[in-house]
């Protein structure tokens, strides 16, 4: 893939009219915080990144990405094996800023997006240091105002569709739906309602999510 500077960081340009989609899944699977540069642009014409990573939990990983310090590693009802982060930028080559982000904590099997996870992870880039700034607190799920109505929350569940069954995740639970998420999730063919049984939460299959035909027709609006 082509390489095109960006701070002192690269974002990788996707390859080849007609695998796109595929260049661009296989590129965040690997999960490794690369920014990979999206063909469309925002309505006022910037440039949109998008960038998946994941890291496993202190006590799995050797590499020092986890933050030790983070309170979800010891959380006693629902201990995390791990944390996948979806981020979304906008902006020129001399400067990007944090616009959407989509985060799921990892149990096992199971993802569950019910938790901001942006601080369980050591910024190896100056953007991501920006989105872990930006995005300390609040909701698992958000996309800045100025950015909503764009795709761009479809984008990231398009995205987390087709990452988290490559770092494990069996099963999932969105968490509680708030609008516009509750929106955006409603274009899956998923609702709050889904998750719950007779009373209780309940997973649901990934499959559910990454085998939806949104996920290839989103991705390839973007590429």
């Amino acid at each position: 893939m082509e390489r095109t500077p960006l701070w002192p960081d690269s974002a990788r340009r996707l390859d080849v009219m007609g695998s796109e989609v595929k260049s661009l899944k296989e590129g965040l699977a690997k999960a490794d915080g690369m920014l990979f540069e999206l063909r469309k642009k925002t309505r006022d014409g910037k440039k949109l990144y998008v960038a998946a990573r994941h890291v496993f939990a202190p006590k799995e990983d050797s590499s020092g990405d986890a933050d030790p310090n983070f309170w979800g590693w010891n959380n006693q009802h629902m201990p995390m094996s791990g944390v996948l982060l979806l981020d979304v930028y906008a902006g020129a080559e001399s400067g990007i800023v944090p616009v959407a982000h989509m985060d799921w904590s990892l149990h096992g099997d199971e993802a569950n997006g019910s938790g901001n996870m942006h601080e369980a992870i050591l910024p190896k880039h100056e953007y991501e240091k920006l989105a872990r700034e930006k995005w300390a607190t609040g909701t698992a799920f958000k996309t800045s105002p100025e950015y909503q109505k764009q795709n761009i929350g479809t984008l990231m569940v398009a995205s987390s569709a087709s990452v988290l069954p490559v770092v494990g995740a069996q099963k999932f639970f969105t968490g509680v739906l708030l609008q516009p998420a509750e929106s955006t999730f409603n274009r899956f063919d998923l609702s709050e309602k889904d998750f719950f049984k007779d009373g209780k939460i309940q997973s649901l299959p990934i499959a559910r999510l990454s085998e939806h035909e949104l996920v290839n027709k989103t991705l390839s609006e973007f590429v």
